[in-house]
């Protein structure tokens, strides 16, 4: 199973992998698409930057596991 970017069309292994590449490109076209899912890029970063664990990755993370799943 792999998850593909939806801006880019990157291909990850793990949804993890994917959240940690939308949020380390940063771009517009990236941030985009976060907003049109409800998500802010940087309530994201700040909630990263604030507390241990990957909370920030984790919240897109949900979110990539339930829009960009695609069975090899």
């Amino acid at each position: 199973m792999s998850y593909h970017c939806p801006a880019c069309n990157k291909v990850s292994k793990t949804a993890l992998d994917l959240a940690r590449h939308m949020m380390g490109r940063g771009d517009q076209v990236h941030r985009d698409w976060m907003k049109s899912q409800g998500l802010s890029y940087s309530e994201i970063l700040q909630k990263q930057l604030s507390s241990f664990g990957g909370e920030g990755f984790k919240t897109l993370e949900e979110v990539i596991e339930k829009t960009t799943k695609v069975d090899d």
